[in-house]
């Protein structure tokens, strides 16, 4: 899995903590001028398409939309297939 988050035209470096539902941003809001950036994607509004997920980047300090969060996944068949096969009936070739 790969994580990029664009804050306007500017790709920024992040971090995924473990077991932490949020992204280490390398840098300050640009919104409220906060320090130690912090962003979740906004799960309401994201797009899902064959290997990755693109949602807006919301800013844990102030709640505004700051970019956009793009997670890319390492799956051959693709999230929807993936899901189907995990999720699905049990079945024998």
């Amino acid at each position: 899995m790969r994580i990029n988050v664009k804050i306007g035209d500017v790709e920024r470096g992040s971090r995924l903590p473990e077991c932490e539902q949020w992204i280490d941003i390398d840098g300050r809001c640009p919104s409220c001028n906060r320090g130690d950036l912090r962003v979740i994607g906004d799960v309401k509004r994201q797009t899902i398409t064959s290997h990755d997920i693109v949602a807006p980047a919301l800013a844990l300090c102030c709640g505004q939309e700051v970019g956009t969060v793009h997670v890319e996944f390492s799956t051959i068949f693709g999230l929807e297939e993936d899901q189907r096969v995990l999720n699905g009936r049990c079945r024998v070739y």
